[in-house]
Order: C-alpha cells, then structure tokens, then sequence
C-alpha cells in the first residue's frame, strides 16, 4: 500500500503533528475556561494556563531528551493515551474538586475564599495544567524521531507543524466551537480525535501482535467516550447540579 512508503509516512507524521498539537492546546483552553468559571478572574486564567503549559511542555522535552533510550512506539501511545483520559476528565475534576473543598470548609466552619481552602484548590487546578503541558512536551520530540525514520530533511519540520496545529486550536476554540458547545461536550469530542488518530497511528506505524493489545485498549476507551457522547447531557445535567450549583 502507498501510505506504507517513507516518504508519505513522512507525511503522516506531519498529520498527526498537527492533530495532536490541535487537541492539546484544546485541552489547556477548555481547562482555562473551566477556571475561569470556578476561580474567576478569566483574563487571569488563561495567561497562567498558556504560561504553564508552554514552560511544562519545555521540562518534558527536557526530560525526553535526558533518557537514554530511542523512540518507542509503546511509550508514544501510553503517552497519547494519557492526554486523551486527562483532558477529557479534566473540566470535570476542576468542578467536582472545587465542590469537594467547599464542602470542606463547610465541614470545618472555614472560610471558602480563605487560604487554607483556596491553596489546595489553586494547586490541584494547576496541576492538571501541568501535567497536560508536560506530556504534550514529552510527545513533541518523539514525533520528531518519528519524522527522522522516514525523512532525511530537518525534523524542525515537525516543530513548525506543531505550531501550526497549536495556531488552529487556538483560533477554532474561540470562534468556532465555544459559542456553540459546552466544555464538556467540546472535551469529550477532542479526546476521541486523540484517540482516533492514536489508533490510526498504531494502523500505520506499528502494526505488531505485541501492540495488539493497546488497539484493543483503545478501542475500548474510545467506545467509552463515544458512548459518553450519546448521554452526556444528562452526565453533564449530573456533574454541573452536585458539583457546581450549591
């Protein structure tokens, strides 16, 4: 088959550049919203969340670069699997984390906006930032040795790809998919993207019997999430009345 030959594996790394730098930038933006809905403070909200994601997706290049070992096509779609699973759960854990503490200083007759409730919170949320920055960055230069086994140009190609599917994303959110869908259903959406490609890339890239059972796994989560898609009015209906309105 012709996707098989080099050079449009080439080609197809590139695609999944763009896709997968798309989803994750969606997942930081709809993160940025759904603080700025607990915290408040929006324009605030979405400064720290680019911050952060940017300088986590530097320290996990970092980290990738520092292990000795080459490009695994298990660690890549561990990886994939991962920011799938957490930015979907992620808008989801900032609303019920947030419910959790105030219930907390209810409990404990504190104060909800005081700093012993207000730190775990900030913390938790940041967190989750981070650790979507951090596996985008862990994600970016195993693409780029990707892009090396099929390539004899640069593979900053991939870098400026990247950028490319980090500009969409950030262009898409606000005009296009925001003013008409929920957090919930936009999260739930871009994680089965992640996961469509993921499986593509394991079609195309590692056919193996050994990874046989990542597709399965994959399948399965995607199944999952396809299936939250068809009632997630009413998920969404559940989380926002015991999470959110108190």
């Amino acid at each position: 088959m012709f996707l098989h030959r080099p050079e449009y594996k080439a080609q197809l790394v590139k695609l999944l550049t763009i896709v997968f730098a798309f989803c994750s930038i969606m997942y930081e933006l709809l993160l940025a919203q759904s603080l700025s809905s607990t915290m408040g403070n929006t324009i605030l909200r979405y400064n720290m969340t680019i911050g952060l994601y940017v300088a986590a997706m530097g320290f996990g290049a970092i980290i990738y670069s520092r292990l000795d070992h080459s490009f695994k096509d298990v660690t890549f779609i561990k990886v994939e699997t991962l920011l799938a699973i957490l930015g979907f759960f992620a808008p989801f854990l900032v609303l019920i984390f947030d419910s959790l503490m105030f219930k907390t200083s209810q409990n404990l007759s504190l104060h909800f906006y005081s700093s012993s409730i207000q730190w775990p919170i900030f913390f938790f949320n940041h967190f989750l930032i981070i650790a979507i920055g951090f596996l985008s960055g862990y994600e970016l230069p195993m693409l780029m040795d990707m892009y090396k086994q099929f390539s004899k140009k640069s593979s900053m190609q991939i870098l400026a790809v990247d950028y490319v599917g980090t500009l969409l994303g950030a262009l898409c959110f606000p005009l296009l998919i925001l003013p008409y869908f929920s957090i919930f259903k936009i999260g739930c959406v871009i994680a089965m993207i992640n996961v469509f490609f993921t499986m593509f890339y394991i079609r195309f890239f590692c056919w193996k019997k050994g990874l046989v059972k990542y597709l399965l796994f994959l399948m399965t989560l995607f199944l999952l999430i396809g299936g939250e898609v068809v009632g997630l009015f009413s998920f969404e209906k559940l989380v926002m009345n015991n999470f959110y309105y108190r």
